[in-house]
């Protein structure tokens, strides 16, 4: 299937049925189309698009016929170099027995003399299509006017919708949302603009709305049928297996080689639906991306990118001022300790760096420095701030361990040993997701450092803690499943980093129910990590597929490649493939 979506041309079919009158529409609550059936429609679209090129004629397949009319309307879109080349309609009479048939006939002719998308498809081109069809059906009216109403009742990426007032109305597929990184709010104001409606036509009571539910699959020409869901190919949990793993994860490095930037340093932010780099930046996240990088060369053997990870310690290092303590890195202004923190787990990886051990010595020291007569650390160097404590401590923790593990110089143990109380009892207090993939990890060499039982208690505690409250094991969209919170991200990936490691834990203290619990939710949460990967296969609507290829998005309805997503989804799957969860 691969070499069909590396085509330099692709189109695309999506399929949205109706009649041809909106308010006559046979509203069917149910529609389906078997894989023969799916086959003979795609078959046909191809047949068309010839026929109109050649000026054979065809026939209209038999099997056709048979094919539900229950349906609203039929939309082609093409897609060339991933660039949206039509997006037309048929209008066959709701009753008409040849409707399917005329719809499609209709729409590939309209969608081949599409103006509006950098003119007609030429000749030239209309020999690599391939399609995806989306069939739409089951009228429901939404009736509800504010935006938080909306989201509640609208899903992104699986619903279809239309609005209509004083006969004006339009029409957006299930698939804009997701192609054009859509949000609720701006998904209905593109929708009123589209049918010349007020922006805000959604929030009126004159204004109707209806949703329609979407059945949306893949046909290349070379037969093959897949299915769709969200404009994504859902990640079958069984088929996940180490080897695959291992190609997740080597795919995330060779994104972030292609973000590289003029500098030598790994942009911040891409986005893929308009193939643009924004000014957006966070120092903290690109120092967390440089050190991820080194993991990354260290797990898969491959040092190409060195040279981008020590332009970017030499930028950084570059604002290191000195105290008593040690050293610490100033930018703008701010000092966060996590600035020490990523610039010493960088450097541990980074051997040949000039002075590296000496570096990272300083960059410890002062993080010990900051700490407090209650075992808590200052999250700033130069100036009070107490923003970030579910962050940054952490982070601080578990490079004091990883440098202790590289030295054995005991004050960064014990440093972290007085903390460990302090950030216990904080946490209990105020419980919060954020807080416990970084402990877990800190805390997962100290105890393999002092064998102390409260920390693997500890780290069960905060792991069980997570895993009942805002895992999802089943939602009635298949793509979440697997995540965390009512709408997973990217924090997925994030939360499996600290349960990988109370995974390790689990079974170095013997604890096989607790390890059994946290297999279980690393394999389900693996999946959905997996799931928001851009590979060869979902990224037909894209300018610029290989851009995209090989990062992680934000989350199913966010298709945003931030350099931390491929940070935290990388990390894990690097303990996941470690921990041989897949095959123990």
């Amino acid at each position: 299937m691969r070499k069909y979506l590396a085509l330099s041309i692709l189109v695309s079919f999506t399929v949205i049925i109706s009649g041809c009158s909106f308010n006559a529409m046979n509203n069917s609550q149910s529609f389906s189309l078997d894989k023969n059936q799916k086959k003979i429609v795609a078959k046909y679209v191809y047949d068309l698009v010839d026929s109109y090129f050649t000026k054979k004629e065809v026939k209209v397949p038999s099997e056709i016929a048979k094919v539900s009319r229950d349906y609203y309307r039929i939309y082609l879109t093409f897609y060339i170099d991933g660039k949206t080349r039509c997006s037309q309609s048929g209008s066959a009479k709701l009753k008409s027995q040849d409707r399917i048939s005329d719809d499609l006939k209709e729409a590939v002719k309209n969608c081949i003399e599409e103006k509006r998308f950098d003119g007609p498809i030429k000749n030239s081109e209309y020999k690599n299509i391939d399609i995806a069809i989306d069939v739409l059906y089951n009228q429901q009216n939404l009736n509800f006017y504010s935006l938080d109403d909306l989201k509640k009742e609208f899903e992104l990426g699986i619903d279809a919708l239309r609005i209509e007032q004083d006969g004006k109305g339009a029409n957006f597929k299930s698939s804009v949302p997701i192609t054009k990184n859509y949000t609720h709010k701006a998904l209905f104001e593109n929708l009123c603009k589209k049918a010349n409606l007020d922006l805000n036509c959604y929030t009126k009571d004159d204004v109707s709305k209806y949703k329609y539910n979407d059945l949306a699959y893949y046909a290349p020409k070379n037969g093959e049928i897949v299915d769709l869901y969200r404009y994504n190919i859902l990640v079958d949990e069984n088929s996940i297996n180490q080897d695959r793993i291992y190609k997740s994860i080597a795919g995330g490095y060779e994104w972030y080689k292609k973000q590289v930037d003029e500098n030598g340093i790994v942009r911040y932010l891409y986005l893929p639906s308009i193939n643009q780099y924004p000014k957006d930046d966070n120092d903290v996240r690109r120092m967390a991306t440089n050190w991820a990088v080194t993991e990354l060369m260290d797990f898969l053997k491959n040092d190409e990118m060195r040279s981008s990870v020590d332009k970017t310690l030499d930028r950084y290092l570059a604002n290191k001022k000195t105290n008593q303590s040690g050293a610490y890195i100033e930018i703008n202004g701010n000092a966060n300790i996590a600035y020490n923190a990523f610039a010493i787990m960088a450097l541990i990886n980074s051997p040949d760096y000039p002075d590296s051990d000496k570096l990272a010595e300083e960059l410890a020291s002062a993080i010990v420095g900051t700490q407090q007569e209650n075992g808590s650390y200052k999250i700033d160097f130069i100036k009070d701030d107490s923003g970030g404590v579910d962050y940054y401590p952490g982070e601080a923790m578990l490079a004091l361990m990883k440098f202790y593990e590289k030295n054995k110089d005991k004050k960064y143990l014990e440093s972290v040993e007085k903390a460990f109380n302090y950030y216990r009892n904080y946490w209990r207090e105020n419980k919060n997701t954020a807080f416990i993939p970084w402990h877990s990890q800190a805390y997962l060499i100290l105890y393999n450092a002092t064998e102390n039982k409260e920390l693997a208690d500890f780290v069960f505690e905060m792991n069980d803690w997570i895993i009942d409250n805002d895992q999802q094991f089943k939602n009635k969209y298949s793509d979440y499943i697997g995540g965390f919170k009512e709408r997973p991200s990217n924090s997925t990936a994030s939360y499996l980093e600290g349960i990988n490691d109370a995974y390790a834990l689990a079974k170095e203290v013997g604890d096989m129910n607790h390890a059994s619990k946290y297999s279980k939710s690393i394999r389900a949460g693996a999946r959905f990590v997996m799931q928001t990967q851009y590979i060869a296969d979902n990224t037909f609507y894209l300018e610029n597929s290989q851009k995209a290829i090989g990062g992680f998005r934000q989350s199913p309805i966010n298709n945003s490649q931030r350099d931390d997503y491929t940070q935290h989804a990388t990390l894990s799957l690097i303990k996941t493939y470690a921990n041989n969860v897949y095959n123990p």
